[in-house]
């Protein structure tokens, strides 16, 4: 009786174990089975079964085997396959860093259907690993490839002169145009006219009158200036810079007149004995000195030309202010 009971129940399990084998396949595949050292090969995991059966793949960590390394996991990628079967892929980058021969063993798969349980597992994978080819002959050098030059490579170092070119112009007018603003500011030549100038300085003078308060020297000073400042915007000579004996070699007598040239060299004698000798002059003297330096300003002064709306001719300011009708 308890042998009947035996082979009934055995009989039952070769059933259960036959219809599964018939529901469920599990296999693990590589796509080469040699390979070069630090290849990566590709090991694809499949699972064929029916709708019934969940399948557990095999928990992957680092490695497979003592050597033999995971470097990557794909998600399981499902395909049905008609009839209520469907595929179930995964598959893993596997690689080795040693020569030889490897195996990759059996993965086990956890199958649950209801209350049934079971486990399946794949074949082992077999593989060669074989170490890179040294070629150990010598061969010359090989000789430097001139590639050739595409226009979009060299068009960006003309423009970049180019653009740099236009800024350091720009730069270097700005430069030159502040300087000479800045030199004709500190030379003392704004727009106004020479002689406006210079005979508003003398009325400042001659109202401070510095000769009546001990202020010999200064006076001196400050006249001999304005009327070198008044000759170098007037003539267009260095008079600021220039000795009195050059400026009298110049303002001669051809060029302002007799009177004028007079005027100018006792003024500028005096004042450089005054400044160098200390000369001191008397107060009418200085006095003197003031008019003259009025006069030659107003004798040597720019002429200016001005339209009037009663005559067709011109009216004429002449170097000693008189008005003069010209037809």
């Amino acid at each position: 009786m308890r042998r009947k009971t035996f082979t009934y129940f055995l009989i039952l399990a070769l059933g259960i174990s036959a219809s599964k084998a018939q529901e469920i396949l599990v296999r693990a595949v590589l796509d080469t089975n040699r390979a070069l050292i630090g290849d990566q090969l590709k090991l694809n995991i499949e699972v064929e079964k029916s709708g019934d059966w969940q399948v557990n793949f095999p928990a992957l960590n680092d490695t497979l085997s003592e050597k033999v390394e995971i470097i990557a996991v794909s998600a399981i990628d499902t395909t049905p396959m008609g009839s209520g079967r469907v595929k179930l892929t995964r598959e893993v980058l596997v690689t080795v860093f040693d020569t030889g021969f490897y195996e990759i063993p059996p993965l086990h798969f956890m199958l649950t259907s209801g209350l049934h349980r079971d486990t399946l597992k794949s074949l082992p994978v077999f593989f060669e690993i074989v170490s890179v080819k040294v070629d150990s002959a010598l061969h010359d050098i090989k000789a430097i490839e001139r590639m050739p030059l595409r226009a979009m490579e060299v068009l960006p170092y003309p423009v970049a002169a180019l653009v740099l070119f236009l800024l350091t112009w720009v730069i270097i007018h700005y430069i030159k145009k502040w300087r000479k603003r800045s030199v004709r500011t500190q030379a003392g030549v704004p727009d106004e006219p020479a002689h406006v100038i210079a005979l508003r300085e003398l009325e400042k003078l001659k109202e401070e009158k510095p000769w009546q308060h001990n202020r010999v020297k200064y006076y001196y000073s400050r006249i001999s200036e304005i009327l070198r400042a008044y000759i170098e915007q007037r003539f267009q000579i260095p008079a600021l810079e220039q000795t009195t004996h050059e400026i009298v070699q110049i303002i001669r007598v051809p060029m302002v007149g007799a009177a004028a040239s007079q005027n100018l060299a006792a003024i500028l004698q005096l004042s450089d004995l005054v400044k160098f000798a200390k000369v001191i002059p008397d107060a009418g003297e200085s006095a003197v000195q003031l008019t003259k330096a009025v006069a030659f300003v107003t004798d040597t002064m720019m002429s200016e030309k001005i339209q009037t709306d009663e005559a067709p001719g011109e009216m004429i300011i002449s170097n000693n202010n008189q008005v003069l009708q010209h037809d």
